[in-house]
């Protein structure tokens, strides 16, 4: 549920100047991009979360709002370390639990405001356990249990637990998508955006550290593609039939590469399609990788509910849709799985198919058999059939 009067908070207006702590990404050293994930979620979870990283300054010159999962800014630096190696202007995303999406599994989701931060605080430092002085809660479940320092039933159902659930979802995200931006290196600032670091938006001040949730913002630094998302071009209008064809192929080969790399993306939408330069080029990027899954070696690769594991076919589906502006003419079936079609459901059936499809994609893609007109000729004989060279298809 989409909180409308979060769309654009205090913090996040144009103009003004956020005080991070930023960490460059490092050259790739054949380091493991599980093991660093881990590594520094731990790192997270230690008072010495602000290890590496030095100041930054930007200022926001546009909010792209509503926020949804994340905060999504474009800034540009006002002051920054002169060994950092970011552009003047870059996309800053901050997964603040506070803006934008807020889950939660008790009550309806509701909107944050600054009344319901104390609460939390204090909530969470309620639950820290005075005997473990090294042991930090992370998630839902570190925390004591009902034969602890705090008894847990006498908590059930607080609204500080549904704060909490909200940041840990939106943690998990920027975990997923630090991850598959590692994992798709080769591809950073071509197919998709370049990660130039990660950073840190520290939310309570001048106090001891507590717990990821209440002390600081997660967040990173990506490159800023000047283009235009592909839902705000019209086929047909913007552009012919045939340069949709040529940007809905490269779309398709951007996720048969991804794919390649054992990575779902999940979330493969028109808005999340920029194409670069628009409209001198048709070059497409793909950006948010907030649902992202990537297979590691001798573990399967999660499916999240309502995708698919084989995207190109969910791609091409989508693209094909008419309410998607049609962008794609899907490849016919092969003459043999038309025969075998016609076999089974009828010759009528498949010809009408076949004539269905638009008279100007047919022509590229079908001609007429010779000596196959006459009465009833459409339920008797396949009148059509794929022309040679074109690219097909068997399911």
């Amino acid at each position: 549920m989409e909180n409308s009067s979060l769309t654009v908070s205090e913090p996040f207006r144009s103009g003004s100047r956020l005080q991070l702590l930023f960490k460059p990404e490092a050259e790739a050293d054949g380091t493991d991009p599980f093991l660093l994930k881990e590594s520094e979620a731990a790192n997270d979870r230690s008072p010495g979360w602000q290890k590496g990283f030095a100041p930054l300054t930007v200022s926001v010159i546009r909010a792209h709002t509503p926020f949804t999962c994340a905060v999504v800014l474009e800034v540009e630096i006002v002051h920054s370390s002169p060994k950092m190696s970011l552009p003047d202007r870059f996309i800053l995303k901050l997964n603040d639990r506070r803006f934008g999406y807020r889950h939660s599994f008790v009550r309806k989701p509701s909107e944050w405001n600054s009344d319901r931060e104390a609460p939390f605080v204090d909530a969470v430092r309620m639950c820290l356990d005075p005997r473990r002085s090294t042991a930090i809660p992370h998630y839902f479940d570190d925390f004591p249990g009902p034969h602890e320092a705090v008894e847990w039933r006498t908590l059930d159902r607080q609204p500080w637990m549904a704060e909490l659930y909200t940041w840990k979802l939106k943690y998990q995200q920027y975990l997923a998508e630090i991850l598959a931006y590692r994992c798709l290196q080769t591809l950073q600032g071509a197919s998709i955006p370049r990660l130039h670091g990660t950073v840190r938006l520290p939310i309570l001040c001048g106090s001891d550290f507590l717990h990821p949730a209440v002390d600081f913002v997660n967040g990173f630094a990506v490159s800023l593609i000047e283009g235009t998302p592909m839902n705000e071009v019209q086929v047909g209008r913007d552009l012919t039939k045939a340069r949709a064809e040529e940007v809905s192929q490269r779309v398709l080969d951007l996720v048969r590469t991804i794919q390649r790399h054992r990575c779902l993306h999940n979330d493969i939408r028109l808005p999340n399609i920029i194409l670069r330069n628009w409209p001198r080029q048709v070059d497409p990027v793909l950006i948010d990788f907030g649902a992202a899954d990537i297979e590691q070696p001798h573990e399967p690769v999660m499916v999240y509910p309502g995708c698919g594991s084989d995207e190109v076919r969910e791609t091409r589906s989508m693209l094909a849709d008419p309410e998607y502006g049609g962008w794609h003419a899907p490849s016919p079936f092969s003459q043999r799985v038309n025969e075998k079609h016609a076999a089974y459901m009828g010759f009528f059936r498949v010809n009408d198919r076949i004539e269905s499809v638009p008279e100007h994609i047919r022509d590229l893609q079908y001609e007429r058999i010779p000596d196959t007109d006459g009465p009833d000729a459409k339920k008797k004989v396949l009148q059509w059939r794929v022309r040679e060279g074109v690219k097909t298809r068997e399911t």
